[in-house]
C-alpha cells in the first residue's frame, strides 16, 4: 500500500527490510516499479535503495562470532520495548510496524537473518548477496548498517575495511 502510493505521487523511498525474507521484498519492489512507470515517471529516475545490517567477517565462523549476539539484541529490544506496552494505543509512533510483527521479531534467529535478510558473511558471500538484490530486487543503492547491536569497535572497524577494499570494487 505505501510503496503504491509513493510510486504515484513519484516519490522516492528508503526500505529496511530488517526481518522481511527478499522474496517478500521483490514482490513489493515490482510492484512500486510497475505503479512507477505506469504512472508516467521516468524510468531513469527509478530508484531502488534499502538499509542492511552488514558485517563483513574474515571467514562465515569470525562473522558469526562477532556479529550473533548483537544483531539478536536489536532484534530482542524491538520486541521488548512493543511487550511493555500492554495497550497498543501507546506504542510509539515509530514502532507501530514492529508492534504488528511482534512476533517474528520474538523468533528470528541468526540463521534465519544470515539466509534470508541481511549482508552477513565472508567477502565473497556478501559480495554474492548485493549481486543476487540487484539480480532479484532490482536494488540500485544498498545503505549498510554496520554498526548495530553494541558490536565491537573493533569488529565494526575490521567490517568496513573489508566491506572497503573487498567488496566495493566489485561494483565499480
Amino acid at each position: 500500500d505505501t510503496f503504491e502510493r509513493v510510486a504515484r505521487r513519484g516519490e522516492h523511498f528508503l526500505s529496511a527490510p530488517s526481518i522481511t525474507p527478499v522474496h517478500l521484498m521483490k514482490s513489493a519492489y515490482e510492484n512500486y516499479k510497475r505503479i512507477w512507470l505506469e504512472s508516467g515517471h521516468p524510468a531513469r529516475e527509478l530508484e531502488i535503495p534499502a538499509l542492511y545490517f552488514c558485517h563483513v567477517g574474515e571467514d562465515a565462523a569470525s562473522t558469526r562470532r562477532d556479529s550473533e549476539r548483537s544483531l539478536l539484541w536489536y532484534f530482542q529490544t524491538l520486541a521488548r520495548v512493543i511487550a511493555e506496552s500492554k495497550d497498543p494505543t501507546k506504542v510509539p509512533e515509530a514502532y507501530k510496524f514492529y508492534a504488528r510483527a511482534k512476533g517474528n521479531l520474538e523468533a528470528v534467529t541468526y540463521d534465519f537473518l544470515h539466509q534470508e535478510v541481511v549482508l552477513l558473511g565472508d567477502p565473497q558471500r556478501v559480495t554474492d548477496r548485493l549481486q543476487q538484490f540487484r539480480e532479484e530486487l532490482g536494488l540500485t543503492y544498498a545503505l549498510c548498517w554496520m554498526n548495530f547491536g553494541g558490536l565491537a569497535d573493533e569488529a565494526v572497524r575490521g567490517s568496513m575495511r573489508r566491506f572497503a577494499e573487498k567488496v566495493m570494487p566489485r561494483f565499480k
